[in-house]
């Protein structure tokens, strides 16, 4: 999403989300980390896509996130609740949010 579409890190903090670390989101370095774990025929791809999604879809999409699951019950239903609020009022008049992302593979195998 673009920075204005993005989900306020204060709104995420407040919950303990956790965000991935940078270097699980490097090809690069998933790749050298198979090579050096001995995998054999490690390989990457990228591919591009865009998704589109409305407010509903997006919490929804928020909910299949690990650090959702985290969250006591009470927690979950104002996560969802307070996201619906700040997903609502950053798509103004529009739709839908469109993402332009690029969904990223790394492979190899182990004899």
């Amino acid at each position: 999403f673009p920075d204005e579409d993005s989900i306020p890190w204060d709104f995420l903090s407040k919950y303990n989300w956790e965000k991935v670390p940078n270097e699980l989101r490097d090809l690069e370095y998933i790749s050298e980390f198979f090579m050096d774990h001995e995998l054999e025929g490690v390989d990457t791809h990228r591919i591009p896509t865009v998704v589109k999604y409305n407010v509903e879809e997006y919490v929804g999409l928020m909910k299949t996130a690990s650090a959702f699951g985290k969250l006591s019950g009470t927690e979950k239903d104002s996560f969802a609740t307070e996201l619906t609020k700040i997903m609502t009022s950053k798509l103004g008049d529009r739709q839908e949010f469109v993402l332009e992302e690029e969904l990223q593979i790394c492979y190899g195998f182990k004899k």
